[in-house]
């Protein structure tokens, strides 16, 4: 996914920054790091970590003003601006179909 988006990101004469968090404190850490470039937007890769701390994302992202998609619904229904995915129960529901 992150090697897509630097290939997009290339054909717009864009710049893509991937920064990694396996905790809570390096998503503090990423958000310090997001304000300080002034980082036009943020898209939040999916990933069971992040989704677990959605509520986090969400809070950083208004407190930062960095407008942020993320890749299922579970974080727009906690105050994040976008999602582009479906819910998390829906895409589990299918699996055994």
């Amino acid at each position: 996914m992150a090697r897509d988006a630097q290939v997009a990101a290339r054909s717009m004469e864009r710049q893509v920054h991937v920064l990694k968090a396996s905790t809570s404190g390096e998503i503090d850490e990423a958000f310090a790091t997001f304000a300080r470039e002034r980082t036009d937007a943020l898209f939040v890769a999916p990933d069971t970590f992040f989704t677990s701390r959605r509520v986090q994302f969400a809070i950083m992202a208004a407190r930062h003003a960095i407008p942020a998609s993320y890749a299922v619904r579970e974080f727009a229904e906690v105050g994040g601006l976008m999602t582009y995915g479906t819910r998390l129960e829906d895409m589990y529901s299918q699996v055994g179909t």
